[in-house]
């Protein structure tokens, strides 16, 4: 599998954006569920195949959260390129009136600072292992 990720440390009710260049699987993600997503586990998300960006969710709770864009599969990768962040523009905070999605069961398949940079990144067989 390969994805974008990036960690972002949020609060219960901020916003984080999410952009991609192409039609894609985008997912939200808590800690917990991105370490069982990483090694093929079942997991909830927030989110799913999107076709336009950018996608903006509502943080359900705080903590440390992963936004996700997945580049396809080892078969059939999707050249996209992506980023997150926590929204902290006033008048796009007042715009976005949804509420985060329900978490979507997937079936088995915190810092101060948290890195600028979006991270690539592959399982590898060792992520798969218990």
């Amino acid at each position: 599998m390969r994805i974008l990720q990036k960690p972002l440390k949020a609060k219960k009710g901020d916003l984080i954006e999410i952009t991609f260049s192409k039609p894609t699987m985008v997912k939200l993600l808590s800690e917990g569920d991105f370490r069982k997503y990483k090694r093929g586990k079942t997991h909830k998300y927030y989110g799913g195949w999107q076709e336009q960006s950018p996608v903006t969710f509502t943080v359900p709770e705080g903590g440390l959260w992963h936004a996700v864009i997945e580049k396809g599969t080892y078969y059939n990768p999707i050249d996209v390129e992506g980023n997150a962040f926590i929204v902290t523009d006033q008048n796009k905070i007042n715009a976005v009136k949804r509420e985060a999605p329900k978490a979507i069961d997937e079936p088995d398949e915190p810092a101060d600072e948290m890195p600028e940079e979006v991270t690539e990144q592959e399982s590898s067989e060792e992520d798969n292992e218990d």
